[in-house]
């Protein structure tokens, strides 16, 4: 399998399908994740944990590969999730840019930055058009 391939296989399992043993699968056994949500890395054994919370938030979720570039051991990938919102019912996309170290064919190291905006405002945990409000100067004031 290529890293894409590997790459991909992951998020679908163990992100799409809430599989904790692709987990142990796809990743070394000091593998790490960090990104927007996880300032400090969160090891492989967090991680398990931190999956039901994030998929407690959307309804199923599927992954594709947009673009990729690979140097070596290391690939980044546009990677887009096709979910819905649990209260509506609305099938949205949103966009992930990561950077993913292997070692061998498992994943040693992800940095991972979400458009977590969109999927919060999709959620209806946050305005429409936050992004674009804050930017005209527009203070978000949450109650």
């Amino acid at each position: 399998m290529t890293k894409a391939e590997i790459l991909l296989s992951w998020l679908n399992a163990a992100f799409g399908e809430h599989s904790r043993s692709a987990l142990d699968l796809w990743m070394t056994e000091d593998a790490t994740v960090q990104g927007l949500l996880t300032q400090v890395p969160v090891e492989k054994r967090e991680l398990g944990d931190l999956v039901p919370a994030l998929a407690s938030q959307t309804g199923p979720s599927q992954y594709r590969i947009g673009l990729t570039i690979e140097e070596g051991d290391w690939i980044a990938a546009k990677v887009i999730l096709m979910t819905s919102s649990l209260e509506t019912g609305e099938a949205f996309e949103i966009t992930d840019h990561m950077m993913v170290r292997f070692e061998g064919d498992k994943i040693a190291e992800v940095q991972s930055h979400a458009d977590y905006v969109t999927l919060f405002e999709k959620q209806g945990l946050l305005p429409p058009e936050t992004l674009a409000s804050c930017l005209s100067g527009q203070k978000l004031v949450l109650k």
